[in-house]
């Protein structure tokens, strides 16, 4: 999600820019563990943000921490 607001000041245009990814900060979920004698068979793990994979068999979709960037742009 992304917000932007530009205004005129002279000759100079700053725009104010703030950029959040994750902004409801929730997990998604990954496949559940299929691995039969695992003591936790069929329950679904986040999987990790930082090495992309949470169960065995792969990669999930987990985006992370909330992530916010602000930044200022200037056109002249």
């Amino acid at each position: 999600m992304s917000l932007f607001k530009a205004f005129q000041v002279g000759r100079v245009r700053p725009e104010i820019r703030i950029e959040v990814a994750n902004v409801f900060n929730h997990p998604n979920w990954g496949a559940p563990v299929t691995t039969y004698t695992a003591n936790n068979f069929l329950q679904l793990i986040p999987g990790s943000a930082d090495s992309g994979s949470g169960t065995a068999s792969g990669s999930t979709n987990t985006p992370g921490p909330r992530l916010i960037q602000i930044g200022l742009r200037l056109q002249f």
